[in-house]
C-alpha cells in the first residue's frame, strides 16, 4: 500500500491578536494525529504571513521547524503597517494543504508625549523650593511576557546615587517603566529618608500631594 500523505490536525494561535506596531506577538502552533489526537512529529513545518488589506507578504513561506510537532516563536511587528489585519498560515506542506490559520491586527504605534508641565516644575521653582529625586522604582508588566533581564529588577527601588540604574527602555520593544518619586526637602524630614518608611507613611497618613509626586514614563 502506498504511503498516504500526512494530514494532521493543526492548531495555531497569535497572542495577542491586536498590538501596537513595534510590539511583539507570540506565535504558537501544534500538530496532532487526526485519529489518535496525539502530538504528530513532521519533517517540516511551514509558516507565512500576509496582509489581508493589500496582499503584501511580510513573512515569506519558509520552514520554521524541522522534525517537530509544533513551535513557539516571537515575531516583531516594527516593519508591518498600521491598521492592517494579517493572515498567519501554518502547514506541514509547502503548498499549504492542509493548513491552519489565524489573524492579528496591527494598530498605529502610540506616541506618548512627555509630561512637560510636571517635569519642568523643579526647574522653574526657586532653588530653595525645588524638589529632589528621592528614589526610582522599576516596574514591569508582571506577566508571562516579561523577559528574564527585566524580571530581575521587578519592583526594585533605586537611589539617585546608585550607579546601576537601568535605562528605560532596557531593550527593543521593552514595556517596562520607571517610577520617579520626588520629595520636597522641606516637607519630608530626614528621619523619613528610608524608602520603606516613606512608602508606609504615604499610605497611612495624609501627606500633601505636592510633597510626593510619582511620574510614570511609558515607552512603546
Amino acid at each position: 500500500m502506498a504511503n498516504r500523505p500526512i494530514r494532521p490536525i493543526i492548531v495555531v494561535e497569535a497572542i495577542p491578536q491586536s498590538v501596537d506596531r513595534g510590539q511583539t506577538i507570540a506565535i504558537s502552533a501544534r500538530l496532532f494525529d487526526k485519529f489518535t489526537r496525539l502530538p504528530l512529529e513532521v519533517s517540516r513545518i511551514f509558516m507565512t504571513i500576509t496582509s489581508m488589506k493589500d496582499g503584501t507578504i511580510v513573512w515569506p513561506l519558509e520552514v520554521v521547524r524541522k522534525d517537530a510537532s509544533g513551535f513557539d516563536i516571537m515575531i516583531g511587528t516594527e516593519d508591518m503597517k498600521d491598521d492592517h489585519e494579517y493572515l498567519l498560515r501554518v502547514s506541514n506542506n509547502w503548498n499549504l494543504s492542509p493548513s491552519a490559520s489565524t489573524t492579528f491586527l496591527i494598530m498605529k504605534k502610540k506616541t506618548v508625549l512627555p509630561i512637560l508641565p510636571i517635569l519642568l516644575i523643579p526647574l522653574i521653582l526657586p532653588e530653595d523650593q525645588r524638589r529632589e529625586v528621592k528614589e526610582y522604582i522599576f516596574r514591569t508588566q508582571m506577566d508571562a511576557r516579561v523577559c528574564p533581564r527585566c524580571k530581575q529588577w521587578e519592583n526594585r527601588v533605586f537611589q539617585p546615587e546608585d550607579k546601576n540604574i537601568p535605562e528605560i527602555p532596557v531593550h527593543h520593544n521593552c514595556r517596562c517603566t520607571m517610577d520617579v518619586i520626588y520629595v520636597h526637602p522641606e516637607q519630608i524630614t530626614e528621619d523619613m529618608s528610608n524608602a520603606a518608611n516613606i512608602a508606609r507613611i504615604y499610605q497611612e497618613t495624609e501627606i500633601p500631594r505636592q510633597a510626593i509626586s510619582v511620574i510614570n514614563s511609558h515607552y512603546y
